[in-house]
């Protein structure tokens, strides 16, 4: 951190330290004049504790509304942290909330895909490795289909990369 300083410089590393530490100046100080109202966090899935419990040290000094999104389904940080209960601490300790809201409807993923990934879904929460159930959180609940008989995906398979550039290249064609 001192080298950071010198140098007048953040390392990414060092982020969660530097803003733990203005909150403890801020703590201390106990200046809650702020022009935040509202705080919008994206991807909140990708959190880890620390950066979780900065969040709410943050939102009980400044009193600021809160809004979180995310799919737990869709982590893909926790090599660095993040865990699948990260709403769950959120929450914890943090008093009343609003309702939290599913949002089911999916305009952007094909039948066929969304199959399969219910599939590997109920699997992972058969395992107790995912919080899914396959009667309430089936990928395919409230999705608008498409009522055609046309092939929207195909599965190709391929031994190299020249197989590969092959069935691509005759796919695309058969597009054309």
């Amino acid at each position: 951190i001192d080298k950071d300083l010198l140098n007048n410089e953040v390392q990414l590393g060092n982020l969660m330290l530097y803003l733990e530490k203005i909150l403890d100046v801020l703590e201390d100080s106990g200046g809650k004049d702020h022009p935040v109202k509202y705080l919008f966090i994206d991807e909140f899935q990708d959190t880890d504790d620390l950066q979780i419990n900065l969040i709410k040290r943050f939102q009980q000094l400044f009193n600021f509304n809160l809004f979180v999104v995310g799919d737990i389904k869709q982590c893909i940080y926790r090599f660095r942290g993040a865990e699948h209960n990260a709403f769950e601490t959120l929450v914890e300790g943090m008093g009343d909330w609003l309702p939290t809201f599913t949002l089911k409807k999916n305009y952007r993923t094909y039948k066929e895909l969304l199959d399969q990934f219910h599939n590997y879904f109920t699997k992972l929460g058969e395992m107790h490795l995912l919080k899914y159930n396959d009667e309430e959180d089936s990928a395919l609940d409230g999705v608008k289909l498409n009522d055609t008989e046309e092939i929207l995906m195909r599965k190709h398979e391929y031994n190299d990369e020249e197989q590969f550039e092959h069935v691509l290249i005759q796919t695309i064609e058969e597009k054309l």
